[in-house]
């Protein structure tokens, strides 16, 4: 019940920042929109963001499989590595990386029991896809995608 009462508030903190982030996205403030990313990431985590953008996938994974799993965790972690894709994309940058590993991040995450969350994050991993297929993808990407399009 504690472990439950605290992910709740983890994810409230999460949604009210991801939110503003989501907001100045739209606005076109993306330096402020990256603010907000660096704190979620740095309340929910207790990691630097850009930290975190220097790992590869793999090492995400590993990083985030420490102590004990909670898949909820990758789930926000994809969030913020979707959102960053997104701002990158409007100001004309390079995004792949970003859609790479919140494609990972999901995937991995999906494996959570709560079939609410699943919903919830379901369009979310469905836009990376999306964003993912407009580049030569990997054969493991491709893979994956083929696997997840199969079960969904």
């Amino acid at each position: 019940m504690l472990q439950k009462d605290f992910l709740m508030r983890i994810f409230e903190q999460f949604s009210k920042l991801i939110t503003q982030a989501i907001l100045k996205k739209e606005q076109g403030f993306f330096e402020d929109a990256k603010v907000d990313l660096q704190t979620a990431c740095e309340k929910v985590f207790g990691l630097d963001f850009n930290f975190l953008k220097s790992q590869t996938p793999t090492d995400l994974l590993n990083l985030l499989k420490i102590g004990e799993t909670e898949y909820e965790k990758f789930l926000l972690l994809a969030e913020l590595f979707k959102e960053e894709g997104e701002i990158l994309e409007k100001q004309g940058f390079e995004s792949y990386l970003s859609f790479e590993k919140s494609f990972y991040l999901f995937v991995e995450g999906f494996q959570t029991q709560d079939s609410e969350l699943k919903a919830e994050f379901l369009p979310k991993l469905q836009s990376v896809i999306s964003k993912l297929r407009k580049y030569q993808l990997p054969l493991q990407i491709e893979q994956k995608i083929l696997l997840f399009d199969s079960v969904k």
